[in-house]
């Protein structure tokens, strides 16, 4: 899976089926994971904060929600991303583990 660091947050480039299907893929690994939906402001704090750093880059899959992250994504050449609104995400994923 691509990634890239905007400011010192590492997001995943990703987009919302992707992003589904990632977090069904660690459900089903049996460890523990967590998932961070990033914002500019999460990215900001990130950035003043080395220990909310690592918490953020310690994550198995980091979402960007702000739109500022996906555009950032894109400028830094990383193409295959898009903004994945948070309340998108859980819905998809509230709807697909009634499957």
């Amino acid at each position: 899976m691509d990634e890239c660091s905007v400011l010192t947050m590492r997001t995943n480039v990703i987009d919302l089926t992707r992003a589904v299907d990632e977090v069904k893929r660690l459900c089903c690994s049996n460890a523990g994971a967590y998932v961070c939906v990033s914002t500019v402001h999460m990215c900001l704090e990130a950035y003043k904060s080395p220990s909310f750093e690592k918490i953020v880059n310690d994550a198995n899959l980091v979402i960007a929600d702000g739109k500022p992250i996906a555009i950032a994504q894109r400028l830094l050449g990383h193409k295959g991303g898009s903004q994945v609104r948070g309340q998108d995400f859980m819905d998809e994923i509230c709807k697909q583990s009634l499957d």
